[in-house]
């Protein structure tokens, strides 16, 4: 294996291995994503504790070994603290991270990387009233990054202009349909639903904290239709978070 020294990244997720190890899967900017080994890791004295939880980000220092990679030092930059503070938001990084873990390929991906890190960052800042509206914004984004940009403001058949409040959402289609094109399956949006998909994408994910008032579309349906065109073009319709998720009143 190649050396991966002083890796910039994100734990996405750590399982044990034997007694007191973990393997960690680590989003990286210069190399996508990278698993590697921290011998020791569940001793409570142990310096690769707390860089081996979920949603630490920091420099990775890795040396390569006979078949995986093994952390010889790091440091973190930022623990997303805040995320433990609400069980919410704890459920909604998760949410996020096997979303983001269906379309990651073992290679850099810029944008997905900036995208990740800042719903984190953002996440910590949430109220729990908003959280399904950026987890909703979240999913369109990174759909959008991976290919599979929704049509928003024509017919994704025709491709004619369809106006706020007289298109239907169809996933399979590819986004907003008119009323000659939709399909049985689609489903009506209204003026407020329609304008907040566009600001999903549009508008950067710390600008969805804040409230459009009555203009504003309902936030876990919006959630419940991101995550099906996630399903759709991914072919990814069922994540371990779904059902907590749903628990929480948050899709």
């Amino acid at each position: 294996m190649d050396e991966a020294k002083n890796l910039e990244g994100i734990v996405l997720q750590s399982y044990p291995v034997r007694d007191s190890s973990r393997m960690v899967e680590l989003f990286t900017r210069a190399k996508g994503r990278v698993s590697f080994m921290a011998r020791g890791a569940k001793r409570d004295k142990s310096r690769f504790l707390n860089l081996s939880e979920p949603y630490v980000e920091g420099t990775f220092e890795l040396v390569s070994g006979r078949s995986a990679y093994y952390i010889k030092n790091g440091v973190i930059e930022n623990a997303h603290l805040g995320l433990r503070q609400s069980v919410g938001r704890l459920c909604v990084a998760r949410f996020a991270t096997e979303v983001l873990l269906g379309v990651l390929v073992d290679q850099p991906e810029e944008e997905l990387y900036a995208l990740y890190a800042m719903l984190l960052a953002v996440l910590e800042e949430t109220p729990e009233e908003r959280l399904s509206h950026v987890a909703a914004a979240y999913v369109l984004k990174l759909v959008s990054f991976a290919g599979f940009r929704p049509v928003l403001g024509r017919c994704a058949h025709c491709g004619k202009p369809v106006r706020l409040g007289e298109g239907f959402w169809d996933a399979e289609a590819g986004g907003v349909v008119d009323a000659d094109h939709r399909a049985p399956t689609a489903r009506r949006l209204s003026a407020a639903d329609h304008a907040t998909l566009v600001r999903y994408i549009r508008e950067p994910l710390r600008a969805i904290l804040t409230p459009y008032g009555s203009t504003e579309g309902d936030g876990r349906r919006l959630l419940g239709l991101c995550f099906g065109y996630y399903g759709v073009h991914t072919g990814r319709s069922v994540v371990s978070s779904l059902h907590m998720m749903k628990r929480l009143s948050l899709l």
